[in-house]
């Protein structure tokens, strides 16, 4: 998951956890990468997707909500813009 570097907070990196994480887009069409030699990548996003990477992430902030386990260390994440 090198992916996971890539993304942060302002004050550090997304935490450890043994639970899972998920990707909220901050619209339904969203662009990763395009920073130093990498080139942009347009993605959908939807709550179909499983939101388990940035390349698949929900569209809602209500599904990751739903799809997260309370007691279980799972972590949502908004992508920028969201």
């Amino acid at each position: 998951m090198g992916v996971l570097t890539t993304y942060g907070t302002i004050w550090g990196q997304i935490p450890n956890t043994a639970g899972n994480i998920y990707w909220v887009a901050p619209a339904a069409s969203y662009t990763l990468g395009g920073g130093g030699s990498r080139s942009s990548v347009t993605y959908i996003a939807s709550d179909g997707n499983d939101g388990r990477a940035p390349e698949r992430a929900l569209l809602t902030l209500a599904k990751a909500i739903t799809n997260a386990v309370a007691n279980q260390g799972d972590v949502i994440v908004l992508l920028p813009g969201t």
